[in-house]
């Protein structure tokens, strides 16, 4: 539910918003031409086809189709409700919701999540204070032995949970913070005897912070071998799963866009120990299997990543299916390969900052690793040789370039033994399959060649003169006299159409900006989608012929239909009646057609309405 809030609000919130510095922050953004384009967060790709219109205020993705403004983005992106993104656009801009605005549900939301970062915060409090109190020693001791600076434990607020079951809760509880509570936010358990305990009891304590800076969970490390498991998260709550984070993060955000990209390890430690080392691009993803929202998420701020996990068989495991997940989001991915059974901790602290960078420097591009790995075995039947081909198909056809493809079909044909005609021969294949499919489910979506070329043709000049509308309000009585809301044939545009019409009628704000608070989602894409783009609309005036023209021939055909009803009935006044109105529109027609010059159901040459 929105609750209500007035749409002056609402624009100047908007007029208030750079979008381009917002979605900045969590897709990179390369200036073309008028527009900036990146990679959509939305879906995946490797080819950038999501543009920002600094002008408009809009952004769109021509490949999924999502667009809107900067308060839908922050919508998608944060899954965010109206109101939640709204007052963190409102904060943004330095300005507070209406009171009026704030609907009994979104205050319980937003009060639950704010209960969340208190509990967290207040719980973060006493685990810091826990570590350099007498209580903490043992805990102290661990991070001297593994080389672990008080400045960076301070630095990445580590603390202690102490052994006792409730150190945490009794702290909780004094500033008024139920058992229940705890529960609810992890930091509790029920025992199987109804007891509730602290859930990190005598454990190393890392924080997970997220981008924002906010608490959103914990990691902790039994101190004593007979504390099981060894390592411990928090569980699933409204503030975290830990398959949306990455450790180390909102501390190598920065160092990450500086250095021109980032390296990705498994434990809290390794990434701790590359940063007090100097080395602050590493983060870790929280020692489980890479998912895609932590590589959406590393997305935001580089488009290169060194994997660097445990060199074990575990380790080497998780890089395997890491890789194809990097890149297919588009990430130039590259493994450090560290000696057998050491991780980037232990292998920074025995052979230093010197062999770390050296080890990058000579680090392995995704085909070249994958190749490498495939020939281990040994590909000596042209069996095994078309298998390993074909395991790196996939990542050949990621290349984007020509220049890169040819150096991979090389590389492949040498990892391989094959001839390099012969892999590029099954990449032809491979890619040409993938077309064909996507082919085959395209021309499931229309009845036939000829209707779906007319739909993008009448998409094309709904746009136009939207687009026109947009800039010049004033031929709207011209439209409205041609048709109307019946010229549209796509219901996003007609919904704008009608959204346009009624602020006009109403001497309201015409502008996009105004009119999102009123547009359904899908009415909204295309918004963005009419906007952002850059490709010059044909005259109005050829838009609206075409379509005019067209919703001629709508009616034409539902005539037919009804004409031919009325004669098997032998309802002669209704076939009188659809005679007329038929030779009505066909005069119409025929005065359109020696106006506007127009081929059998396509614009003229000089519409330039795509075909």
């Amino acid at each position: 539910m929105r609750g209500y809030v007035p749409p002056e609000f609402v624009k100047e919130v908007l007029d208030r918003t750079d979008i381009v510095a917002l979605v900045g922050e969590y897709v990179r953004l390369k200036r073309q031409g008028r527009n900036y384009v990146g990679l959509c967060p939305f879906h995946a790709e490797r080819t950038p086809s999501f543009t920002v219109s600094p002008e408009k205020q809009f952004f769109y993705c021509f490949g999924c189709g999502v667009g809107g403004d900067a308060l839908k983005f922050l919508m998608l992106q944060e899954k965010l409700d109206f109101l939640e993104a709204l007052e963190r656009l409102a904060l943004r801009a330095g300005l507070s919701l209406p009171p009026q605005s704030r609907d009994p549900a979104w205050l319980a939301r937003r009060r639950e999540l704010e209960e969340g970062e208190e509990l967290n915060r207040l719980s973060l409090e006493f685990f810091i204070t826990s570590l350099w109190e007498e209580a903490g020693k043992p805990a102290r001791r661990y991070l001297e032995e593994r080389g672990v600076s008080e400045e960076t434990a301070r630095r990445f607020s580590l603390g202690y949970a102490p052994p006792e079951e409730e150190a945490l809760l009794r702290y909780l509880q004094a500033r008024g913070i139920s058992k229940e509570a705890a529960v609810k936010w992890g930091l509790a358990v029920k025992t199987s005897a109804g007891r509730v305990v602290d859930r990190f009891r005598g454990r190393l304590v890392f924080p997970i912070i997220d981008p924002q800076g906010r608490v959103v969970g914990f990691g902790g490390r039994a101190l004593d071998s007979a504390l099981q498991p060894k390592y411990l998260n928090s569980p699933e709550t409204p503030l975290f799963n830990k398959k949306n984070e990455l450790y180390a993060l909102a501390q190598a955000k920065d160092a990450i866009r500086a250095a021109g990209f980032a390296v990705l390890v498994e434990g809290y430690l390794d990434a701790i120990t590359l940063h007090q080392f100097g080395f602050g691009y590493a983060v870790a993803s929280l020692g489980t299997s890479l998912t895609q929202e932590q590589v959406r998420l590393l997305s935001r701020y580089t488009g290169k990543v060194y994997i660097a996990y445990d060199s074990d068989t575990a380790g080497e495991a998780a890089t395997w299916r890491g890789l194809d997940i990097l890149q297919q989001a588009g990430l130039e991915v590259l493994v450090v390969e560290l000696p057998r059974g050491k991780d980037p901790d232990e292998f920074l602290r025995t052979s230093g900052p010197a062999a770390w960078e050296a080890s990058l420097a000579s680090a392995l591009p995704l085909l070249e690793y994958k190749g490498k790995k495939l020939a281990a075995g040994g590909l000596v039947t042209a069996r095994d040789k078309l298998r390993a081909l074909r395991a790196l198909l996939p990542n050949l056809a990621c290349l984007r370039t020509l220049p890169e493809r040819e150096e991979g079909i090389r590389l492949v044909s040498r990892i391989t033994g094959l001839g390099w005609e012969v892999v590029r021969d099954e990449l032809v294949r491979f890619t040409g399959e993938e077309k064909v499919t996507t082919r085959l489910k395209s021309d499931k979506s229309a009845k036939n060649k000829h209707e779906a070329l007319e739909s993008r043709a009448c998409f094309a000049a709904e746009k136009g003169l939207l687009r026109a509308l947009f800039r010049q309000p004033e031929i709207l009585a011209e439209v409205e006299e041609a048709g109307g809301e019946e010229l549209f044939t796509h219901p996003p545009c007609r919904a704008v159409y009608s959204a346009l019409r009624g602020a006009l009628a109403a001497g309201e704000d015409p502008s996009p900006t105004a009119l999102a608070g009123r547009l359904p989602e899908e009415a909204l894409d295309a918004t963005a989608g009419v906007l952002v783009e850059e490709e010059e609309s044909p005259p109005w005036e050829d838009c609206l012929r075409f379509l005019k023209t067209n919703l001629i021939r709508r009616k034409r055909k539902q005539l037919a239909g009804k004409l031919g009803l009325a004669e098997a009935k032998g309802d002669e006044e209704e076939v009188r009646r659809c005679l007329e109105e038929l030779q009505a529109l066909v005069n119409l027609e025929r005065k359109g057609g020696e106006r506007g010059n127009e081929r059998e159901g396509e614009p003229s040459r000089a519409a330039g309405v795509p075909e």
